[in-house]
């Protein structure tokens, strides 16, 4: 399978990332060196309904990984993988959440801009404080780099009613700075600042603590739970996580 067209699509994604950010909310005429954006929240209680499936085995995960990263990547733990399904960008088709460490033998690779993946820090989207209407884009992000010993949140998009185990999807980001645990699947009764829709997110204690991994549209963005309205409350519904028997 030639993935020429989606490798080119991935990586013009990645310079300009900061500045689609926000298009799901607005859209701004001024150059994109001084753009500003607004930030006005969409309506709650729009959700999206998932094709149910089976709940993975190992070696799905495994298979899943291989199929995606081919080696570039290795599972935290081969035998009973960390991970967590759910649909994170709102088409429907299940995707999945796996912790991963980058193979150091392959860091060139992993980071080259031509890789079929993005490799993204969620905590670089700037989120907008309270009252505030505008929020100052960055004219050119530059792109992120894996390090040496990065634990990675890795996310393989779904493709139809397959999901991420249809053998064509291939659509993934690889997040620095936002996992350190097993990830876990919740659906909130709220949107997050800058969500368009109830999409599923992911609950995780990153380096900067306690937060939510969320798709605003083009990439992913991590919010502190000390940000969001009902931050004390738990989330209604964790779900479709951990390790899987099997």
């Amino acid at each position: 399978m030639d993935r020429k067209p989606l490798r080119c699509k991935l990586a013009a994604a990645t310079v300009p990332v900061l500045i689609l950010l926000l298009s799901a909310c607005t859209r701004s005429n001024k150059p994109a060196a001084t753009a500003e954006t607004a930030t006005a929240r969409p309506k709650a209680g729009q959700t999206t309904e998932i094709v149910k499936l089976p709940p993975p085995t190992p070696q799905d995960v495994r298979d899943a990984v291989a199929r995606a990263f081919a080696g570039a990547l290795a599972l935290t733990n081969q035998a009973r993988p960390s991970y967590s399904v759910g649909d994170f960008n709102g088409d429907n088709s299940e995707d999945i959440a796996v912790l991963v460490r980058p193979n150091p033998a392959r860091m060139a690779e992993i980071n080259s801009s031509s890789a079929n993946w993005v490799v993204w820090d969620p905590t670089r989207v700037p989120l907008p404080k309270p009252h505030q209407q505008l929020v100052r884009l960055a004219a050119n992000p530059g792109q992120e780099h894996v390090r040496r010993g990065d634990l990675l949140l890795a996310i393989i998009h779904g493709l139809g009613p397959e999901g991420w185990r249809n053998p064509h999807a291939y659509q993934t980001f690889i997040l620095r700075r936002v996992a350190s645990r097993a990830p876990q699947t919740a659906r909130l009764p709220y949107l997050l600042v800058l969500q368009p829709r109830g999409e599923d997110v992911l609950p995780e204690v990153g380096s900067l603590g306690m937060g939510y991994v969320y798709w605003i549209g083009t990439a992913y963005a991590w919010q502190p739970r000390t940000n969001v309205a009902a931050a004390q409350a738990l989330p209604m519904k964790a779900s479709k996580a951990g390790h899987p028997r099997g």
